[in-house]
């Protein structure tokens, strides 16, 4: 991967589920409501000083 590129889309992974779940609360008060279903279906990653993930 080219640092700064963002990579396609990719079905989503145990991985990916797991950094939704960690963040379901935070959204949930964000936005002032419950999730029933908060499943990550595709992601994609950019690699930077790190690895930041866009969960669809």
């Amino acid at each position: 991967m080219k640092c700064g590129g963002v990579t396609g889309p990719q079905p989503a992974t145990p991985e990916t589920q797991h950094i939704v779940d960690e963040v379901k609360l935070q959204v949930e008060e964000k936005e002032g409501k419950k999730f029933e279903v908060f499943t990550a279906v595709e992601f994609k990653t950019q690699l930077v000083a790190g690895i930041n993930y866009f969960i669809k």
